[in-house]
């Protein structure tokens, strides 16, 4: 259900949802459990107002933790240190968007980049620590928590050397990719016999869940 992933940049209503999906699916398995063993003798009541109220109690909780770890990082603690690795109009974007968002508690370290001279900072307050090849040297000495590639398309054939330097340290690595301005807001990724296949239109119907919603 992803309920255990981080959600420190992802809407409330998201993490709803999935909360909502997991209580269906676990009220579901427990009936056909019933079935399959013929258990007659419990309250349809109660097992309906078990699964209401385990929903609203579980919502509840993680908005209030939300609520709190927000009010945490606007004040300075529960800080990410992350760095960007290449230099483009998605990192730019993305500063606004942290700029707009104090609550996800990113703290920039700064970036590395082949055309920003080391010791500069960029027009969107992003002080250059180097070049891309100096990353390995730079976490030698470093531990951020994140890294983000935002390189342009042009620079995508520097992307394996870069994530194979961030495995070998252990260090969780997110791509922005240059090309998300063409595609809708909510596209997924499918397998085709291993490889993957970014899709762009996506159908509410495809999701199990959706489409039984529907026919209920």
């Amino acid at each position: 259900m992803g309920l255990y992933n981080p959600y420190r940049i992802k809407s409330i209503n998201s993490e709803m949802y999935k909360i909502f999906k997991g209580n269906l699916y676990g009220i579901i398995i427990f009936t056909v459990l019933l079935f399959i063993f013929k258990e007659i003798h419990y309250s349809r009541i109660l097992l309906f107002l078990f699964a209401i109220l385990c929903t609203g109690f579980s919502i509840a909780e993680r908005i209030l933790v939300r609520k709190i770890l927000r009010e945490v990082r606007k004040k300075g603690f529960n800080k990410k240190h992350i760095l960007f690795v290449g230099g483009s109009y998605l990192t730019e974007e993305f500063m606004e968007r942290l700029k707009d968002n104090r609550q996800w508690g990113y703290q920039v370290m700064g970036i590395l980049d082949d055309g920003i001279p080391p010791g500069k900072s960029t027009s969107y307050g992003v002080r250059s620590l180097g070049k891309v090849s100096n990353l390995e040297s730079f976490l030698q000495d470093n531990k951020p928590d994140e890294i983000f590639i935002t390189f342009d398309l042009k620079e995508y054939y520097m992307i394996s050397h870069v994530i194979n330097i961030c495995e070998k340290y252990g260090i969780r690595t997110q791509i922005i990719p240059g090309y998300y301005k063409y595609i809708p807001a909510r596209p997924y990724v499918e397998e085709l016999d291993g490889l993957p296949v970014i899709n762009i239109r996506y159908i509410p119907l495809d999701n199990i869940l959706n489409s039984l919603i529907k026919r209920v």
